[in-house]
């Protein structure tokens, strides 16, 4: 039995914690046995860990990147590594990659980490840069990324595979008449979201029909409260916002799905989505156009633009055919690069190389 440590920054809902969960989950368990450590707080994808009676604790760390936070930390990582007999680690952010990737050179270990995005421009982009370096074998998520680390760090082992997910049921494309027309963004509150795009485009569309707006993220920033606030000034009142996801999200609370991101990699969230046959538009940004053909199974806008993100909401509320055909494609392309069984296969491929060779 091979232990394989997972580890991330913090065990809140997000998309890194979605594909950790993901891959534990649907691992192939007779031949590995996962265990998770999250650097800061627990949150809701620590209980659903802990609910697959998987071995998962929170180091409560803070300033993650301070000399004395990192000279306190290791020691105690190392020696939690060294207590449980880890063959693997596996870190699926920046922090955890940095983290991760020295204990594992410390212990002998081989050390895994994803990449699901090109280098961030800001100025984290160091720090990404490290993390990068300092693990064994790398693991893009879109081919975007994969182009990026062949020029970065050639050197590195680096194997492609896509995030899958299990479909949300299929929606029903319905026609509106004087129906409100459900939008649903899926993002949490960073800026690179860009919540604030999509509310003015909103804003636009409300001068023709009956819409309703909904925002399913979390984080408590003040990007949020800008947000909150802008919604309360233009009183807003058909634009609601959810920490927590219903069940029912994809199949009947959404007529039509946004990302309205200036930065991404390539998004569970509009994977999801489309797993359920929705119409979506998204900011052609990052990896987009990996997974939507535009206008074959979505529309891709310029990324803060807001008429073009207003225009192309407004083409799919007044056209149920384009709906029905974007829906039933992404669907179909869903199925055909992007399932959990899929990804489970690559991961334990993956992992079971690394155990023969290590």
């Amino acid at each position: 039995m091979t232990r394989i440590l997972f580890l991330t920054d913090a065990l809140t809902v997000g998309g890194s914690q979605t594909v950790l969960y993901n891959i534990v989950e649907n691992m192939d368990q007779s031949h590995f046995e996962p265990l998770v450590l999250g650097l800061f707080e627990n949150g809701r994808v620590g209980d659903r860990l802990r609910a697959l009676n998987v071995r998962t604790e929170c180091l409560g760390m803070s300033k993650p990147y301070s000399p004395f936070t990192i000279a306190k930390f290791i020691p105690i990582f190392a020696k939690y590594v060294k207590k449980n007999e880890i063959a693997i680690i596996h870190s699926l952010l920046t922090a955890s990659g940095i983290y991760g990737g020295i204990v594992a050179k410390c212990m002998g270990i081989h050390s895994i980490l994803n990449v699901h995005a090109p280098m961030n421009k800001g100025r984290i982009r160091h720090l990404e840069s490290l993390s990068r370096k300092l693990n064994d074998t790398l693991i893009p998520g879109n081919r975007i990324t994969e182009r990026e680390l062949e020029q970065t760090v050639s050197h590195k082992n680096s194997r492609l595979i896509y995030n899958g997910i299990k479909p949300e049921g299929k929606a029903e494309v319905r026609s509106f008449g004087d129906r409100t027309v459900k939008i649903t963004m899926v993002a949490n509150f960073f800026a690179e979201k860009d919540h604030m795009t999509l509310l003015r485009a909103f804003e636009q569309l409300m001068e023709k029909r009956p819409v309703h707006l909904q925002f399913v993220a979390d984080g408590n920033n003040e990007y949020r409260d800008r947000v909150v606030s802008y919604i309360a000034e233009k009183k807003l009142d058909n634009v609601e916002l959810q920490r927590t996801r219903a069940p029912d999200l994809y199949t009947k609370e959404t007529d039509i799905f946004v990302l309205a991101s200036h930065a991404e990699g390539l998004p569970i969230s509009v994977t999801e989505a489309m797993s359920a046959g929705l119409p979506v538009v998204a900011s052609d940004v990052g990896a987009m156009n990996e997974i939507i053909d535009h206008r074959q199974n979505g529309i891709l806008v310029p990324a803060e633009s807001v008429a073009d993100l207003a225009g192309a909401l407004d083409e799919l509320i007044e056209d149920e055919a384009l709906r029905r055909r974007l829906g039933e494609n992404a669907r179909q392309k869903f199925e055909a690069k992007f399932t959990m069984a899929s990804m489970a296969a690559a991961y334990d491929d993956l992992y079971a190389s690394v155990a023969v060779s290590g």
